[in-house]
């Protein structure tokens, strides 16, 4: 059996069942559900949402409850589940919705994986999760064991984006694609990129309708200048904040950045962060065999995935490797946007399936060196440690 007939990336086919549904059940409200939720709302019957730690409440006037308090009706299979958490999380989930009898593809399915066959299936679109394009390769800070391997830079191969080639990475990807549910501007630090507010109004202004959300990853420690703040608020951008001040000393700045938000009353999300997974790549970087790449890479299987130079990456990290010349990517591991036809129908559909994981392998070849954020990588570090010059 080949390595290609190993790798099964993909979740079971949705069965003929959930054609032409109206009603969901979504299972998680956490991050990940809050980039989405809003336009499943739009789109489908929610009468109740699962979440333990949020059981009890309400969003938008749909109840939260814990999975106990739905198991009987759920166990009756009226409604079909989407799973809006993470690969990590899903897993989880999914062992105990087996363990009840439910059955993967035909009663529940992943977020990413719905989104993509369903949409596909009922309505002839080409739906993608997550993109995430880094405007910038200087940052802020310099940690040792960043996921973008920003210390591993040359300061003469470092690059701040034009507007324009932000510009044409979005008009490339979109040509192909109906719906973005969430765009992530990202860096290094992106705040340093004098031109974001041009691209935040480049595509509020042009793809309203086909962006569900924006959002800036951003490590606190950069105030916008107002200029910026004013688009971010004109175009209604949620600011996602990396906060390392439990072990890195810059709070007065995070502090400064926070209360700007606040008066600008700018939605923001602030994800305290004391431990990061070490990727490994490239100094003392992991050895997965061919037998259990494809196993390692499903076990990480990002929601998000890069646009930057007019290419596709099912992973960012790859692209940024590449960038800061430690990894030479294979050319079957990522997708020139240049080289296919936005009005061919199957060349959308690859697109489309390449974000959930379909790639002409079965994996990546960098997921062979690198630990990713799954569950099989047990190597846990102290967050953002610094390093005082280039590796």
């Amino acid at each position: 059996m080949g390595i290609g007939e190993m790798c099964h990336m993909q979740n079971k086919p949705l069965n003929e069942t959930w054609n032409g549904i109206e009603t969901i059940i979504v299972y998680g409200m956490g991050l990940v559900a809050s980039r989405f939720i809003d336009k499943m709302m739009q789109d489908f019957q929610i009468p109740f949402m699962i979440d333990y730690k949020k059981r009890g409440t309400k969003y938008r006037n749909i109840p939260i409850v814990a999975y106990e308090e739905a198991r009987e009706e759920l166990i009756q299979k009226k409604t079909k589940i989407v799973v809006m958490t993470s690969q990590r999380v899903y897993c989880d989930i999914q062992k105990i919705l087996e363990e009840d009898g439910l059955t993967e593809g035909e009663d529940f399915c992943r977020i990413e994986q719905f989104v993509v066959e369903w949409y596909w299936t009922n309505r002839n679109m080409v739906n993608v999760i997550q993109v995430n394009t880094a405007v910038t390769t200087w940052c802020s800070l310099n940690c040792e064991k960043c996921n973008m391997f920003m210390p591993y830079y040359d300061n003469s191969v470092r690059h701040h984006y034009s507007i324009q080639e932000m510009k044409d990475d979005i008009d490339i990807f979109l040509s192909y694609v109906d719906y973005l549910f969430c765009y992530d501007i990202l860096g290094g630090e992106p705040f340093l990129n004098r031109e974001l507010k041009d691209l935040i109004e480049y595509i509020g202004e042009n793809y309203p309708h086909k962006v569900g959300r924006m959002e800036i990853t951003t490590n606190g420690t950069i105030v916008p200048e107002d200029e910026v703040l004013l688009r971010i608020k004109k175009y209604n951008v949620m600011i996602s904040i990396s906060d390392y001040t439990e072990g890195l000393p810059y709070k007065e700045k995070m502090e400064s950045l926070i209360k700007r938000l606040d008066e600008w009353e700018i939605p923001y999300i602030r994800n305290s962060m004391t431990e990061w997974k070490d990727f490994g790549f490239p100094k003392e970087p992991f050895h997965w065999g061919k037998e259990n790449v494809c196993e390692h890479m499903k076990s990480c299987s990002p929601l998000f995935h890069g646009i930057n130079d007019k290419k596709l990456y099912y992973c960012h990290v790859i692209w940024s490797a590449e960038k800061a010349g430690l990894y030479t990517v294979p050319k079957q591991d990522y997708i020139d946007l240049t080289q296919l036809d936005c009005n061919n129908l199957s060349d959308r559909k690859r697109v489309s399936n390449y974000c959930t994981g379909e790639c002409e392998r079965g994996f990546l070849g960098f997921c062979m060196v690198c630990g990713g954020c799954g569950a099989d990588n047990t190597r846990i570090i102290p967050v953002g440690v610094q390093v005082q010059k280039t590796i």
